[in-house]
């Protein structure tokens, strides 16, 4: 993660991450717009919208009897897919 503050009111942020659990393996990427809008001294409104890139595939690496002819692992497809965030607070 970085963080970025431009102003008082505005932030940019970056997130890159690998996630692997025992089969799915995940990066991904996120960049972070968030912008604050004050009405008082002690009162504002922030919000965030974050577009990314999720990749997904599976490592069957790790597994050492893995029969590959299985039709559930035959269609289980590598994917990489366009993902999205987005935050309010008060």
């Amino acid at each position: 993660d970085i963080q970025i503050p431009i102003d008082k009111r505005l932030t940019l942020a970056a997130n890159v991450y690998q996630d692997e659990s025992i089969l799915l393996v995940r990066n991904g990427f996120f960049a972070t717009f968030g912008y604050r809008v004050r009405f008082t001294e002690e009162q504002s409104l922030g919000f965030g919208l974050s577009p990314g890139i999720v990749s997904n595939r599976l490592n069957l690496d790790n597994i050492s009897d893995v029969d590959l002819g299985d039709p559930v692992l035959a269609n289980a497809r590598n994917n990489v897919n366009f993902a999205g965030q987005f935050g309010a607070h008060y």
